[in-house]
């Protein structure tokens, strides 16, 4: 092993690098192809970058003895302190206390979603004006194109949102005359 690999080696991890970068840098300083993931996981091992999966197992279990979880900014914030005390990634340090509850037979806080937003585009801008529409249900081409403007949706969706309309009068002219139909 040259020491120009490890200098780059340490000097990834120096710079918070991720591994692909560094094994960029590895392949370009000449190293071959099948040797770059050999080298770098025995640099990292000899020199202690990383904890070993039994190493981080231990230290979870030490930073976390007698943890009880509140809510979920108190699990939001023991995620980011074991991220940075086992030099790993967030989702991996949220995995290591998933396991760690279960093991101890701890109950995790359920964290908030965020509620969902239509994204802009096909089924949220139809959404909006279609909402629009159902409070004005005689409304004519312009009223929809006032109500596109309104909602900052592009006026090119007038037509399709006619379509829907005209479609759902249809419909339900066909279902009203089916049941006069069935009640005769």
């Amino acid at each position: 092993m040259e020491q120009i690999h490890i200098d780059i080696v340490l000097n990834g991890f120096k710079e918070v690098k991720s591994d692909d970068d560094i094994l960029r840098e590895l392949f370009e300083s000449g190293l071959s192809f099948d040797k770059l993931r050999p080298t770098f996981n025995e640099i990292v091992k000899e020199n202690g970058l990383r904890l070993s999966a039994k190493e981080r197992k231990v230290k979870t279990n030490e930073l976390l003895l007698d943890w009880e979880p509140v809510d979920s900014g108190d699990l939001l914030a023991k995620t980011s302190m074991l991220k940075d005390e086992l030099k790993v990634t967030d989702s991996k340090a949220l995995s290591a206390i998933r396991s760690w509850a279960k093991e101890n037979n701890v109950e995790l806080p359920k964290t908030a979603r965020k509620p969902k937003e239509l994204k802009v585009g096909f089924s949220g801008h139809i959404h909006k004006v279609l909402e629009l529409v159902k409070q004005n249900r005689t409304a004519s081409r312009e009223d929809i194109q006032k109500m596109c403007e309104s909602v900052n949706v592009p006026v090119n969706y007038t037509t399709m949102v006619m379509n829907i309309v005209a479609f759902a009068n249809e419909w339900n002219d066909v279902e009203a005359a089916t049941e006069e139909a069935d009640s005769e």
